[in-house]
């Protein structure tokens, strides 16, 4: 029996982990072998995504969330987020996304954070972490945990960032995608956004700007920024583009899915040459060495080039087709078929 922890299904209505487990979840539906998922709460987004598997919905307990779960039977119990099962005969996996708290985070939210992180991750019989750059973050936290219980399963962008090759108009903006504090270095952005006049900045998620962001935004670009809240695939492939580029100077990231979103979009992408980025982004973006305010400007101009954004279009293309849901599926099936001894079915 495979048996599936949604709780983040409620721990976040749309985010890079919800979409991960809704691709395993959908093509894991596909087989014989008796599936089901644990949902906890009542999330209208979660009902949506899991209506091909069998659904059961404990009833949710005081921080369900940092809670282990008693679900009976035997087989593989995969957590979205940090926990395992208990009682039954079960064998624990379960995905490590990053780090982030742990480099980034102080004071109680992260000793708690982390230590329902490392006690789950103590108890599974598989760790998958999605890209080379958390593995090496996992062995660094954790060296007691053995290399031969680490699994890699790179994320993929969803083919709805497909876009045709009809010519569109591109326009004079650049995107910003995500949560913008400390190591975002959104602020960075606004900064070199001064030293590029004319150029617009389209922000998508990340919640409303905060008093600082807007006196910062205000002072360095007045009249050019636009927030654009929580946008639909459709609607961010078309922001994508008719972009100047995608701008995603995060000092770290567990894998930076945007960066393929955009590039299956035929935009392309400025990054920092830092954690999993390189791996992602391959030889397909301009990847900066050092978050400076001059050399994040000029990288925006130089994209703007035709020349150059032909070239990053063509190479971004090939590079974001190297990742596929499916290919995380089967990676992910793979891991199940080992720690189980037998095929699934």
């Amino acid at each position: 029996m495979l048996v599936f922890d949604g709780i983040i299904f409620s721990l976040q209505h749309n985010g890079g982990i919800s979409v991960y487990f809704h691709e395993l979840l959908s093509r894991f539906a596909r087989l014989q072998c008796e599936s089901m998922v644990l949902m906890f709460g009542d999330n209208e987004i979660s009902r949506q995504q899991t209506t091909k598997l069998a659904r059961e919905m404990p009833t949710s307990r005081f921080l369900e969330r940092c809670r282990s779960v008693p679900v009976k039977g035997y087989g593989v119990f995969h957590s979205s987020y940090y926990r395992y099962a208990t009682q039954g005969q079960f064998l624990n996996i379960g995905t490590v996304y990053d780090f982030t708290n742990e480099r980034f985070k102080f004071g109680p939210r992260k000793w708690v954070h982390s230590w329902q992180k490392f006690t789950a991750i103590r108890h599974y019989d598989a760790v998958i972490c999605i890209s080379e750059s958390t593995k090496a973050d996992l062995h660094e936290y954790l060296p007691d945990i053995p290399e031969s219980r680490v699994y890699v399963t790179p994320l993929a962008a969803s083919e709805a960032f497909c876009v045709d090759d009809a010519v569109v108009p591109i326009e004079d903006y650049v995107v910003f995608v995500g949560l913008r504090g400390g190591y975002k270095n959104f602020a960075l952005l606004v900064r070199a956004l001064r030293l590029v006049p004319g150029v617009r900045l389209f922000v998508v998620g990340g919640g409303k700007f905060t008093a600082q962001e807007l006196a910062e935004l205000e002072n360095a670009i007045p009249g050019r920024y636009f927030h654009q809240g929580y946008l639909s695939v459709e609607r961010l492939r078309d922001l994508y583009r008719r972009a100047l580029c995608l701008v995603y100077p995060s000092a770290y990231e567990g894998f930076g899915l945007p960066v393929l979103e955009a590039m299956l979009a035929r935009c392309p992408v400025v990054a920092l040459r830092t954690s999993s980025i390189p791996e992602v982004a391959g030889d397909a973006a301009v990847l900066l060495d050092s978050p400076q305010e001059r050399d994040l400007a000029d990288a925006i101009v130089a994209v703007s080039a035709p020349s150059m954004r032909g070239e990053l279009v063509a190479r971004g293309l090939i590079r974001s087709r190297q990742f596929s849901w499916d290919a995380t599926y089967l990676k992910t099936r793979a891991v199940y078929e080992t720690v189980l001894g037998h095929a699934l079915r």
